[in-house]
């Protein structure tokens, strides 16, 4: 773990001098705070440490970074007769300590979460005790509310959020119902896409995607464009937000559909703009300059259903998805190194960068914590 430590310094002041400030926070602001306090395990020892326990026990609902540094969790499945909260809290990297914000308009789990431009969180989609939702609500920091924005045109969940440049988002994949049946909502795998302006409070169409998306992992590229890649098939798609349509491009050289039970890879914009698919038992590299997939060399224990996070030296973390050992991806070497066993190794977790270069990674779908888990590179 010394040598990733040792490699990570030397590429985050590689990186900071060629100018890399789009993969993650500004320099500024990882300075712009007092040190971490210290955690419950002894860093000495592991990587790997554990939160103080947060005010309710939650899942099904992923971490966003604010600006602040502070960490937002909201709503989610919880224990008790609707198995849903409203409740939100704020987790504190710098205090190790929790705090009470204000609640969600409604409750909702396996949706989707994204920070805007703006500085706020847009929460859209997911479910409640009654079914799919179609709703979105925004919070805003500064003044620690929610309050509701427009609706999707079709209720959806298990999908993502992606900010586009344009400051506006993309939601893509998961499930949709398009029909009522029997008495019954049908679920269909999601084909086409919504966008969500800020400016409006509202959803417009972003197009027909011509396959099926419900698998499937977005990613910003550094052109604009979002790159989609299927987890259940080789078909891969790119979103130009100019024209507000999609066209296919290369797909992806293995297929993970005989692999996978109904779990997402993950894809990881790397420093260089080259695309890092994760899951299975391979590993690929997409080019969007010209359009073409190479392989990487596969990680020490295949996952699917895991987290990928870009580390400020340019490594990526990959931990969960049902394996106990994390593992570091150097693209600059081209190896997989383990980086100790997380205490939270579920399936669907879910992750967020903190402005120390620390990484949290949170529960999963049914999966209750009270903690979360740090990794500290």
């Amino acid at each position: 773990m010394k040598n990733v430590l040792q490699w990570s310094c030397l590429m985050w002041g590689a990186a900071s001098l060629l100018g890399c400030g789009e993969a993650g926070p500004a320099r500024e602001e990882m300075g712009a705070h007092a040190p971490l306090a210290t955690l419950s395990q002894a860093e000495t020892t592991s990587p790997w440490s554990t939160t103080a326990p947060m005010q309710v026990e939650r899942a099904s609902t992923p971490p966003i970074a604010l600006n602040s540094g502070l960490v937002l969790f909201a709503g989610g499945h919880t224990r008790g007769s609707s198995y849903f909260t409203t409740t939100s809290e704020l987790y504190d990297p710098f205090t190790n300590t929790w705090q009470s914000t204000g609640g969600t308009t409604g409750m909702r789990a396996r949706g989707a979460a994204v920070k805007l431009a703006s500085g706020k969180v847009l929460m859209v989609g997911g479910n409640n005790d009654q079914g799919m939702v179609s709703s979105a609500e925004v919070y805003d920091p500064d003044t620690g509310t929610w309050s509701g924005v427009g609706n999707m045109s079709m209720r959806r969940w298990e999908h993502r959020a992606t900010l586009l440049q344009s400051g506006k988002v993309l939601v893509t994949g998961g499930e949709v119902i398009r029909r009522h049946e029997y008495g019954y909502d049908v679920h269909e795998n999601a084909t086409s896409a919504e966008l969500y302006d800020p400016a409006t409070g509202g959803f417009s169409f972003a197009g027909n995607i011509g396959h099926d998306t419900r698998l499937s992992t977005p990613v910003l590229l550094y052109s604009g464009e979002v790159l989609l890649v299927s987890g259940n098939t080789q078909r891969v798609a790119v979103y130009n937000p100019d024209t507000n349509s999609w066209r296919a491009v290369a797909s992806i050289p293995t297929s993970r559909s005989g692999y996978s039970t109904g779990d997402n890879v993950t894809a990881t914009r790397l420093y260089s703009g080259t695309v890092l698919v994760v899951g299975g038992p391979t590993v690929d590299l997409y080019d969007p300059y010209n359009d073409q997939w190479t392989a990487a060399a596969p990680m020490n224990h295949p996952r699917l259903g895991h987290t990928a996070t870009l580390l400020y030296s340019g490594q990526v973390l990959v931990t969960g998805g049902g394996v106990a050992q994390s593992e570091v991806y150097d693209p600059y070497t081209n190896t997989w190194t383990v980086v100790g066993i997380a205490p939270n190794t579920a399936k669907d977790n879910t992750a967020a960068l903190l402005q120390s270069g620390q990484v949290l990674v949170f529960g999963a779908v049914f999966d209750y914590q009270s903690t979360a888990s740090i990794f500290t590179p």
